[in-house]
């Protein structure tokens, strides 16, 4: 018989008393600082006034929030917070859509580059294409301290035994995604180390094309959730439109059409 992983951790990283912190709330704590000062580090290599990545931080994070949570209420479980419209606030308790988190990061930009306008929009789109893979390493983290968001059943020796929600070995499909944008973020801040600007388009253009066709390829180790299209999952359907947007991107970076955006 295999030795499998048995996973069973407390969701608290931290208690104290009756206090106690989640992991969920670290990760994403965690995250906003990284990358603010990942932010602040761009600004200081491109003569840029550091100082306003807080109110940009305030910005993405709050409308990626939004985003992420309507997401999850609008295309993965209507029925429960139609039936209980309260639990939409209780964002500790997990539930985030990355595909609106990122529409909502788009949008959170977009308002912050009408009122900074010294911050082009393309700018910052760019930039946070490689912030962003650090908020999706410690989201997935807190995914897994929940043992949430479980991978089908498999043999495989590094099968995850989550025994808050079966005694069946399966994927550990969100340590996969963790180890995988950890991957995409070495790759895009080496580049940017490289080109930094000489290539406008080409961190976004990677962003989009490479880890949504990640989340859609992993989603096939992922236990089985609602339908979309094409007998694919809602997951894998949402997918597909920002996969043909970053590569309508990479066609723009590569003809040069967005060397004179901002």
């Amino acid at each position: 018989m295999l030795n499998y992983i048995l996973w069973n951790p407390s969701p608290n990283a931290i208690t104290i008393g009756s206090f106690s912190v989640q992991w969920y709330g670290l990760c994403w704590g965690t995250a906003i600082l990284l990358c603010y000062f990942l932010a602040q580090w761009f600004c200081k290599r491109e003569g840029k006034d550091p100082e306003k990545m807080a109110d940009l931080m305030i910005y993405v994070f709050s409308a990626a929030l939004i985003g992420a949570r309507l997401a999850q209420a609008i295309f993965y479980e209507p029925e429960l917070y139609l039936q209980n419209p309260v639990e939409i606030f209780k964002v500790w308790k997990g539930g985030l859509a990355s595909h609106g988190g990122v529409v909502g990061v788009f949008v959170g930009m977009w308002i912050f580059s009408k009122k900074f306008p010294d911050y082009g929009y393309l700018w910052l789109m760019e930039r946070t294409a490689i912030t962003a893979m650090i908020a999706g390493i410690l989201i997935r983290f807190g995914n897994l301290m929940n043992s949430e968001i479980v991978g089908k059943v498999t043999d495989v020796s590094w099968a995850f035994i989550f025994e808050r929600v079966d005694e069946l070995p399966r994927h550990p499909t969100v340590l996969y995604e963790a180890i995988a944008y950890l991957l995409i973020f070495i790759f895009q801040l080496l580049l940017y180390r490289k080109i930094k600007s000489l290539l406008p388009g080409i961190y976004l253009s990677v962003f989009l094309t490479v880890v949504f066709s990640t989340r859609l390829l992993l989603e096939f180790t992922k236990q089985p959730e609602s339908s979309g299209v094409f007998g694919l999952s809602n997951t894998q359907t949402l997918s597909l439109p920002l996969i043909a947007a970053g590569l309508i991107m990479f066609a723009l970076t590569f003809s040069g059409k967005l060397k004179n955006v901002k």
